[in-house]
């Protein structure tokens, strides 16, 4: 008899609370006490990760990977939206008729979605970019002065100031590669006759300006050591094998190195403001993430 009345509250309270939410109905994160769904962010996933995601049954590293991926992108999501919605704030809006332009230009490409989600994609990437303009509108460009200033309290020549003359031969055989780059070292051959002889493509072997640091860092290591006119050891990149010649150095001079200067603390200048207004918008609005909601481990630091 005692029992009853505890078991009848029990099912009332469970009907006054109705079903539990589907999955993509539940909150993975809030702003301000407003929720962003499962389902909203897998939309955002969806159109985000093409190319990603680790295939299934890989190793747990590579699911590491795919784990850290997601929870940046859920963390780029989200500045997103506290970024929208200071535009909002800000009075910013973008009409239709200036979207359809955009998309309807053949050199925009927007895909298979329907109208009404390309708008919405636009609108929101030309949103952003309004509240940036109006956020770093201030930042000045360095002075040449304040560029010498930065090049004399660096030590060295950045990898940045200098560039390489440089030709490039492609094998699909390593051991192709590696024959002919020994005959190139002991004098039997020629670069020229190298190009020559294995390939077709006229392309092959023609001298090529290039900035040392863009080169990926195999390409530096081999070429680092090398005087001009040197041939470098093969180096592996994306299933097929180089050998490449360094023709020259070429560093800067004292001017291009100050304008390069100026440009690169410019970048930096804006990206440090950047961060800092969207770190505030933050702060300021309580973001909070629900990590038994989300369909990954959420692996950074900044979560509760």
């Amino acid at each position: 008899m005692t029992r009853r009345p505890v078991v009848l509250i029990v099912l009332a309270s469970a009907l006054a609370c109705g079903p539990a939410p589907e999955p993509h109905d539940r909150p993975v994160a809030t702003i301000a006490g407003a929720p962003l769904t499962r389902g909203e962010l897998d939309a955002y996933l969806e159109k985000n990760l093409a190319g990603t995601e680790p295939a299934d049954g890989e190793i747990d590293d590579e699911n590491e990977r795919g784990d850290l991926v997601r929870s940046l992108l859920l963390d780029t999501w989200i500045d997103e939206r506290l970024i929208l919605a200071e535009a909002a704030v800000r009075g910013l809006s973008i009409d239709n008729e200036r979207l359809d332009e955009m998309l309807d230009d053949p050199a925009y490409e927007s895909g298979d979605e329907d109208r009404r989600r390309q708008r919405v994609y636009l609108r929101d990437r030309l949103l952003i970019e309004l509240v940036q303009g109006q956020v770093l509108h201030d930042v000045e460009f360095p002075t040449a002065a304040a560029a010498a200033e930065w090049l004399s309290e660096s030590a060295g020549t950045s990898s940045t100031e200098i560039s390489v003359r440089l030709r490039s031969l492609r094998f699909d055989d390593a051991s192709t590669a590696l024959e002919v780059h020994r005959s190139l070292r002991n004098n039997r051959l020629t670069f020229n006759e190298a190009v020559v002889q294995n390939t077709e493509d006229e392309s092959q072997g023609a001298p090529t300006v290039v900035e040392l640091a863009s080169l990926p860092p195999e390409v530096q290591q081999a070429l680092e050591n090398l005087q001009p006119g040197w041939s470098s050891t093969p180096v592996e990149l994306g299933g097929s094998t180089y050998l490449f010649q360094l023709v020259s150095w070429i560093e800067q001079d004292s001017q291009a190195r100050i304008e390069t200067a100026r440009t690169t603390m410019f970048s930096a200048t804006r990206r440090v403001a950047w961060e800092r207004f969207v770190t505030g918008l933050r702060e300021r609005e309580s973001v909070r993430i629900v990590r038994k909601n989300l369909p990954f481990r959420y692996l950074s630091e900044e979560s509760e």
